[in-house]
């Protein structure tokens, strides 16, 4: 039978709020955020929603880096985009003078015309 219920809050049985404002910092780090120790700790108690909310240098950081983020997604889609349509179009000028597909088309009984413009 259960006698008793322990609860640890931070700090209580081992301080890991160095570990924790370690965590922050490199995740934050790389999006390029800065996070002070006293930022940090001025932040104790608070849920990650209230803390970025209390300091507005680390909100306006990550949102300047989900802009980034963002501006490259798109700029990677556009380039796959380009180089979809580049090897398509490189896919048809391949086939329309490799021998092989011209022996189909004949098979086929295709009319098949070549010309220069």
């Amino acid at each position: 039978m259960i006698q008793a219920i322990f609860f640890d809050f931070n700090g209580v049985i081992i301080d890991d709020e160095p570990l924790q404002m370690a965590a922050y910092k490199e995740v934050l780090h790389e999006q390029g955020i800065e996070l002070t120790e006293s930022d940090y700790y001025s932040a104790l108690g608070m849920d990650d929603k209230t803390f970025v909310r209390a300091n507005p240098d680390v909100a306006l950081g990550m949102l300047g880096a989900l802009s980034d983020r963002l501006r490259r997604t798109d700029e990677l889609l556009r380039s796959r985009v380009s180089r979809n349509a580049n090897e398509e179009e490189r896919k048809r000028a391949t086939m329309a003078g490799n021998p092989l597909c011209v022996r189909a088309v004949a098979v086929a009984q295709f009319v098949f015309g070549v010309g220069q413009r």
